[in-house]
């Protein structure tokens, strides 16, 4: 299952970025909050410089009520978005109008 996989990828590079805010993005959209959070947080830590780390948080922030924290997130994200447009998804998360990791059919 794609779980696993997200789990498996986490566990074999505790250290890469990209597996854990992918895994953390899922388990927002699937309201699995205690888990997505610290897979976020670990991600900003390995990459603060990612905007869309931010908007992952900003995303998470908003869901779980965090609201000072998600307004810092969301600063965050616009710092370091270099001008790319920070558009709302359908799936109601928060992304970069070229973050690819929703495509529209």
């Amino acid at each position: 299952t794609a779980l696993d996989l997200f789990e498996a990828a986490v566990t074999s590079d505790p250290d890469d970025w990209l597996p854990r805010a992918d895994y953390g993005r899922l388990l927002v959209l699937m309201t699995n909050y205690d888990e997505a959070g610290p897979h976020l947080t670990r991600a900003a830590a390995l990459d603060p410089e990612n905007p869309r780390i931010w908007l992952d948080l900003y995303s998470y922030y908003q869901r779980t009520l965090q609201l000072e924290l998600a307004l810092d997130a969301r600063k965050r994200a616009l710092e370091l978005a270099g001008g790319d447009t920070i558009e709302q998804h359908s799936s109601g998360l928060w992304t970069l109008d070229a973050d690819s990791i929703f495509p529209e059919s």
